[in-house]
């Protein structure tokens, strides 16, 4: 075993006591665990050598996304799907469907415990059974991540001080803010209620997030599909090289070896698709003629939220080329099965419970439409790809340089513009993956064999010089507007890294060897000493 992998780890009761016990057994064998950190959150003081990587990928997506173009996206998606709440609301809105359908059994629990201690207590007497419940909802509601790390016998000052900041923020939208505050005092106070109240309730927070953002929200507010990723925050859609920079060298100096992904089972968009999207903030003209294009595909039945969503996902999930002896049938299975999926995880008119029949029809025959239309893309949307293509390059030079240990999930080597499972489980074409290794694949795309020689060369690199990699000093450098530029640094070693965002050729960067030429493309690196 080279190492452990410990998915939804928010999910247990006391992670850090499990995860003491794990690798009191696993000796020297590196765990890492699936945590989703919100904002500013920090890994907690676990036994781990890191989290599995999504806020590597945040970072990625959100750094490459262009700040001016994604306010003429926000203006266009406004402008014809008629939205007017941010994100923050829509969120809200979510949890709270979540908390009184999905996990009704949780809050029927969790309110049966606060009503417990409060029949015992001055205060809590005086406040009904609905008023104690919606002050559970709201208090929720407020919860700005997926949870606290409260044990039976310890509150760290830390959750004691986020107890006390969401209930001040619940307080505010709250009819009964006493009540709130009860609820704050009973969460961090000592005694066996208390203690088993607080380890319920954390399992609950994290579970009323994932469920209310990645598997509602992200299908409600579609702006921009690459921000509405696994630990993304679409209202925070792009990050500036000089923050960009921050996160890398607190990353270096909390997580190094912490994991770096940006594609897994559990993505909603693969790698490649992702950056697809995030071209869209390049070219928002292009994509606004492409989108008018589809909507002139949809008739009255089809709503514009679902026009804007499936515009977006076509270009995503769209091979530059034909890879498959009927590309239309296949672009048409592919896209209706995922039309059917977003509209029930959004569960606004049709649920995986209770299916609308006629919407999800509509809603198929529309996605059927657009691959017939659409089976190669039009040349209007060329600006979107190439600069795509580029992004993704990026991309792969970011996740192979930066802090941490690259993760490359199954066939994204080369192109991969996978959506949410069951997409993303067809199975990797290995034959091809071997032909690009050994050059007998001349049929391939230019851009896979150009993704799969940048990662060969950088994975060759890393192998050749670990310690670079794994103790090296990660130095920004300045950079053109649109570019991004730092060096890892270890002993004699200085590796420099110079990336284009904008579609202008990277400047070449000093060292005495080149490992990668910019070639007019977006990436230069080069190595000197050693």
């Amino acid at each position: 075993v080279d190492g452990v992998r410990i998915d939804h780890i928010d999910g247990l009761a006391d992670p850090a006591g499990y995860l003491a016990r794990l690798t009191g057994q696993l000796g020297d064998v590196p765990v890492w665990v699936e945590k989703i950190l919100s904002g500013d959150e920090t890994l907690p003081d676990w036994p781990v050598a890191g989290t599995t990587g999504y806020v590597a990928a945040r970072a990625f997506a959100r750094v490459v996304t262009n700040r001016g173009g994604l306010q003429k996206v926000d203006a266009l998606y406004r402008d014809r799907t008629g939205a007017t709440r941010q994100f923050r609301d829509v969120l809200e809105k979510a949890k709270q469907q979540i908390l009184t359908h999905d996990l009704s059994a949780e809050l029927w629990a969790l309110h049966g415990q606060v009503s417990n201690i409060a029949a015992n207590d001055p205060v809590g007497a005086e406040f009904g059974p609905e008023t104690l419940r919606r002050a559970i909802i709201d208090f929720i509601i407020a919860f700005p991540r997926y949870r606290t790390y409260m044990t039976a016998d310890h509150v760290a000052p830390e959750d004691a001080q986020l107890i006390e900041d969401t209930a001040a923020q619940a307080a505010e939208r709250s009819d009964s803010p006493q009540a709130i505050a009860f609820l704050a005092r009973i969460l961090t106070a000592s005694g066996p209620k208390a203690a088993r109240l607080r380890i319920r309730f954390q399992q609950v927070t994290g579970a009323a997030i994932a469920k209310s953002q990645e598997d509602t929200a992200f299908y409600r507010d579609t702006r921009l599909l690459s921000a509405n990723e696994v630990g993304g925050e679409p209202d925070e859609a792009t990050l500036s090289p000089t923050a960009f920079h921050g996160e890398m060298q607190r990353r270096l100096q909390q997580m190094p070896q912490g994991l770096t992904l940006t594609s897994s089972h559990d993505t909603k968009r693969s790698e490649d698709a992702r950056m697809r999207i995030a071209a869209i903030t390049h070219a928002p003209a292009a994509f606004a003629e492409f989108h008018a294009a589809c909507a002139a595909e949809a008739g009255p039945e089809v709503g514009a939220d679902l026009v804007w969503y499936l515009a977006q996902t076509l270009l995503a999930m769209h091979p530059a080329s034909a890879e498959t002896d009927d590309p239309r049938a296949d672009l048409e299975r592919r896209l209706t099965g995922h039309v059917e999926k977003a509209l029930r995880e959004a569960k606004r008119v049709t649920f995986w419970a209770a299916p609308d029949a006629a919407v999800e029809d509509a809603a198929r025959a529309y996605a059927g439409r657009l691959a017939e239309r659409f089976t190669t893309l039009p040349d209007l949307v060329t600006p979107i790809v190439e600069r795509g293509a580029a992004l993704s390059l990026v991309q792969v030079a970011l996740k192979l340089t930066v802090p941490g240990i690259p993760d490359i999930y199954q066939g994204c080597e080369m192109g991969s513009y996978l959506l949410t499972d069951p997409d993303n489980r067809a199975p990797v074409d290995f034959d091809r993956l071997n032909g690009l290794l050994d050059g007998s694949d001349t049929a391939c795309s230019a851009f896979d064999r150009r993704k799969f020689d940048l990662t060969h060369c950088l994975l060759s690199l890393r192998q050749s010089h670990p310690a670079l990699f794994a103790e090296g000093a990660y130095e920004p450098l300045s950079a053109p507007d649109g570019g991004l530029a730092y060096q890892r640094i270890y002993g004699g070693l200085t590796l420099s890294v110079s990336l284009s965002l904008t579609g202008a050729p990277a400047p070449s960067p000093k060292g005495d060897r080149v490992v990668w030429s910019s070639d007019e493309g977006p990436i230069a690196i080069a190595l000197s000493g050693g």
